[in-house]
């Protein structure tokens, strides 16, 4: 007679059926080392997926020529691959940005510092981006929200518990590593490091928390351009929004006036060379993936200990990844010619408006729903979107790809940062897709009101056409 020793072998339903149903699975499946959780499905169809692209862009870069589109992807994918490559070009594609950040000395050569990091990726001092007008939705509005901390939430920063004491300490240690690489002693990276901490603290002391960060009424300021010049005069904002490219933006709301006045006090109260050393470390996290192993190596084991994974990915899966995260309408292309077909995305496309349909049929049918209410959820059924395997019009890449895959890194997100922006000031395109085909995610968006199922995600086992 075989014994179970399995949890599942000795649960009763009725008494735990999560683990009845599950305990099984818990107990025989390991976290892999590469990833921070484990899943059935989602992660089983992402890694399907990523094989695929990896397969795809590996003969893109082995057979250059013929496709234009493969051509692309195979080079922005080798340049990635090119290890080699990245250790010899070392930090030399950050020159640019170095030497703006070393011209920090007052309010007006910050805000040129922090447009030129926001354009890659950087995110110091606040992020500013296109948002939907919470009172007209149709239109886009500049949107400037609080930001500006290397750690997770401000309570990371202002909370005293044996968990936020050593995240801090490992902070600590992660700039100052950074620093070093960078070349400093490691006296002075030490004193960097807690010369940015006590900057970020200062910064998240007027951040709101997370409860009042959530509140969509609160969070609605119309100060538009001028209400923020006046609440943060100390801060060259016309020089910011030049720098981002939209120098003539003036539709702004602002999620939290107290963090802008906050902020404006620590442009004039903070030396410069405190700001440099800050901007500095905030460029190096968002780039280390793009630089020597050495960066990547110490941003990773400060990551892993807020994630728990224990292992870096291959090289081949980040390549795959940060190139469908640059070209991802050209990987969607490839993806979908061979993985989601326009019979899949048909079939996917009548199971989701007959969903719509039974929805409908519902709605008419609710006894404790009054008639106003129902001509409400009709109207607002009637106006939802469908976002379904992939783009109605792909767009073309502009970009330029050259060996070095930094350079090439740092211009796809300058691009599309300036693709966003752009949109500021413009009725909204509910067309405009927020994530390439080959996701594995999908979502409704509230306020869009629309339904996405990018091609991804409609993958067996969750969707066979």
């Amino acid at each position: 007679v075989q014994t179970c020793a399995l949890p599942i072998c000795s649960v009763d339903p009725c008494d735990d059926f999560y683990q009845f149903a599950c305990g099984g699975w818990i107990a025989r499946t390991e976290i892999p080392a590469d990833k921070p959780a484990a899943m059935r499905s989602f992660i089983d169809i992402e890694d399907r997926n990523q094989e695929f692209l990896h397969g795809v862009l590996e003969r893109a870069r082995s057979t250059p020529g013929g496709d234009p589109l493969l051509a692309t992807l195979g080079s922005y994918y080798g340049a990635c691959m090119d290890e080699a490559a990245v250790e010899a070009a070392g930090v030399a594609p950050l020159a640019e940005l170095d030497a703006v950040i070393a011209k920090v000395k007052d309010g007006k050569t910050l805000a040129d510092a922090t447009a030129a990091l926001h354009a890659v990726g950087a995110g110091a001092l606040f992020s500013f981006g296109n948002v939907q007008d919470s009172k007209d939705a149709r239109q886009v509005i500049g949107g400037l929200d609080q930001g500006g901390l290397g750690l997770p939430d401000r309570d990371y920063y202002l909370k005293d518990g044996f968990a936020e004491k050593g995240l801090r300490k490992a902070y600590a240690r992660y700039l100052a590593s950074l620093l070093v690489l960078d070349g400093r002693s490691e006296a002075a990276a030490a004193k960097g490091a807690e010369q940015v901490i006590a900057l970020e603290t200062a910064i998240a002391k007027v951040s709101l928390d997370k409860v009042a960060h959530r509140d969509p009424v609160a969070t609605y300021n119309r100060l538009e351009r001028v209400g923020l010049q006046k609440a943060a005069p100390h801060f060259a904002w016309d020089r910011y929004f030049a720098g981002s490219g939209v120098p003539d933006v003036t539709a702004i709301t602002v999620a939290s006036p107290a963090f802008v006045k906050g902020l404006d006090k620590l442009v004039t109260a903070t030396k410069p060379a405190v700001w440099q050393t800050y901007l500095r470390v905030h460029l190096l996290g968002a780039v280390a993936g793009l630089l020597p192993k050495r960066f990547d190596d110490a941003q990773f084991a400060f990551i892993g200990m807020l994630t728990g994974q224990a292992e870096q990915q291959a090289r081949w899966k980040r390549c795959v990844a940060a190139t469908d995260g640059a070209l991802g309408d050209l990987t969607g292309q490839v993806f979908t010619r061979e993985r989601f077909s326009a019979a899949a995305k048909q079939a996917a496309e009548g199971q989701v408006h007959a969903i719509s349909a039974a929805m409908q049929a519902n709605l008419d049918a609710l006894p404790w729903m009054d008639d106003a209410t129902k001509q409400a959820a009709r109207a607002k059924l009637d106006a939802m979107t469908y976002q379904i395997g992939y783009p109605k019009t792909w767009r073309p890449s502009e970009l330029t790809i050259g060996a070095g895959y930094a350079a090439n890194a740092l211009a796809a997100r300058k691009a599309e940062r300036a693709r966003l922006l752009a949109k500021i000031g413009k009725p909204l395109d509910r067309d405009d897709w927020q994530m390439s085909a080959p996701t594995v995610n999908a979502y409704y968006d509230p306020a869009l009101n629309g339904m996405v199922f990018p091609a991804g995600i409609l993958q067996p086992p969750f969707f066979s056409p």
